[in-house]
Parts: structure tokens; sequence; C-alpha cells
């Protein structure tokens, strides 16, 4: 499978996560570790391949990071 589809399944999943109401942190390096990344390839299905890993979990009210982007009325000038 090319990179670009497996990063777009990683990402939707991420939404999918958040629009559960849950929260994801990524676990880079599981992925990113040769040593991490072999110790996770031997709980995976034959054939699959590790491309990250998501901390999942209920986050408490109110605890969710401001949007970093700014309004659409800050952006124009």
């Amino acid at each position: 499978e090319p990179r670009f589809e497996s990063g777009r399944a990683f990402y939707r999943l991420w939404l999918r996560v958040e629009r559960a109401g849950l929260r994801a942190a990524v676990m880079a390096s599981l992925a990113d570790d040769p040593a991490g990344a072999a110790s996770v390839a031997d709980l995976l299905p034959a054939g699959r391949v590790l491309v990250s890993a998501l901390r999942v979990g209920r986050a408490p009210p109110g605890s969710a990071y401001p949007r970093a982007r700014l309004p659409v009325d800050e952006l124009l000038v």
C-alpha cells in the first residue's frame, strides 16, 4: 500500500476517534524506532505493517486545546 494511502487511513481513524468524543495522542516512537516497531510488529496480523500508533482515551470536560487557527474575519485584511 502506498504510504499516502496509509497516512490517509491513519488520519481518518484519528478523526473518527475525535468525533466519538475521545482524545488521541500519537505515539510516534513505536513506529519510528526500529526496536519499538519490531516489538509491536509481532502483535500484528501477517502482512500488516505498523504505520503509527495512537493512545486513545477519555479527556476531562473542558480540557481540549483551543483552536490554533484564527477565525476567517481575523485573517482577511
